[in-house]
């Protein structure tokens, strides 16, 4: 056999494995686990792939890897949830931006803190989420700045102003997150912004219309026009994974949780890198 033709038919393979990948479907995956959750308005998920359900009753709802009920936060003082932050299952935590508070949940949704956010902190407090060392991240939509707080002292430790890279303060941002020493504000009305922790812009990702955003090692995932959308954020390499017509998608490095309607779905999966 002569060498090109051995060439011609490794390229051949190549580009049929090729195609297999990009053309992997929900069809293609084991369900584990269909989960009906009545009046949910959207899912969360921790570093261990436990999924949690908000509720429009303002209730929350932890599930375990193959979706199995495992406690509720029941919310009784029915507190609006501006943001759901449970990635340190630990320390749960929950922004309010209607009290303008911050509650901490234990590993079983229990109550354990609350902390009331000082006004001479921030005006505007439109969101928050946690960082390290007894800190949380606040966007103070007054100014638009980023200011990170140490909570047990009540001060502001670093203020960054987002005006230098913002035309207007009628940004419609709806979700603040520290992720590998970087910060990820998401627009709806335009899409995704990193920085870095010192507040240097590194990449705007245009997506409008997203309202919420996840993360699986390196990359960063969102759903659009039926897609799942990985980007690396060291790379900023790019590829996809379709789930048509859903409402959320949660991803780990074993599981896929597609929330459609009132129900989540629960299947195997192997992301593609």
């Amino acid at each position: 056999m002569k060498p090109s033709f051995i060439f011609i038919i490794g390229v051949a393979i190549l580009l049929v494995v090729s195609n297999a990948s990009v053309s992997q479907s929900l069809d293609t995956l084991k369900k584990i686990n269909t989960v009906p959750l009545k009046d949910i308005d959207h899912l969360a998920i921790d570093r261990l792939g436990n999924p949690y359900a908000v509720f429009t009753n303002l209730s929350i709802s932890k599930y375990d890897t193959d979706g199995k009920f495992q406690g509720t936060f029941a919310n009784s003082e029915k507190k609006s949830i501006t943001q759901l932050e449970p990635w340190n299952p630990l320390r749960v935590f929950i922004y309010s931006k209607e009290t303008q508070e911050i509650i901490l949940l234990d590993r079983s949704l229990l109550q354990q803190e609350k902390i009331k956010i000082d006004a001479s902190l921030g005006i505007e407090p439109l969101l928050a989420s946690p960082s390290n060392n007894n800190s949380y991240w606040l966007l103070d939509g007054s100014d638009l700045t980023l200011k990170k707080i140490d909570y047990k002292n009540s001060e502001v430790t670093l203020e960054i102003s987002l005006n230098k890279f913002n035309r207007s303060l009628s940004s419609g941002y709806v979700f603040l997150r520290e992720y590998q020493n970087m910060i990820f504000l998401l627009d709806e009305k335009t899409g995704i912004e990193i920085y870095s922790i010192v507040g240097k812009r590194i990449n705007k990702i245009e997506a409008a219309g997203l309202s919420s955003i996840g993360f699986l090692g390196q990359e960063l995932y969102y759903l659009e026009d039926g897609n799942l959308k990985f980007y690396d954020l060291y790379t900023e390499e790019t590829h996809q994974f379709s789930v048509g017509n859903v409402k959320q998608v949660l991803a780990t490095d074993e599981r896929l949780i597609l929330l459609k309607g009132e129900v989540m779905k629960v299947y195997e999966f192997k992301p593609a890198r």
